[in-house]
């Protein structure tokens, strides 16, 4: 999975949501990434932003993985409920792989 493009949307209270298509070539993002879907760019970065979720003991996550590649393809956390509008809800669609450049 090194060459692939992908629809990554963050939606929260944050200046933007929409919908960002992001390709990804040797596990770096490529072109113009907005700064909020940065963390979010890569499937690695997906993986990572859950673990960080658990590590932080989010007070709630929800994580949703493609059937067969096992990627995440929505992510939903709240570290805290006692605080509003900090939850934040990643959704990756529209994923396809891309032929390798030589």
């Amino acid at each position: 999975m090194r060459v692939y493009r992908m629809t990554v949307r963050l939606s929260c209270f944050c200046p933007t949501t929409t919908p960002t298509a992001v390709t990804v070539r040797r596990a770096r993002s490529r072109g113009r990434v907005p700064s909020h879907l940065r963390s979010y760019a890569t499937v690695p970065r997906l993986f990572a932003r859950v673990q960080e979720a658990i590590d932080r003991r989010a007070a709630a996550i929800d994580v949703q993985y493609a059937g067969r590649t096992g990627r995440p393809v929505t992510l939903a956390v709240d570290h805290s409920l006692m605080i509003a509008d900090e939850e934040q809800h990643v959704t990756v669609r529209r994923f396809r792989r891309l032929a390798a450049k030589r």
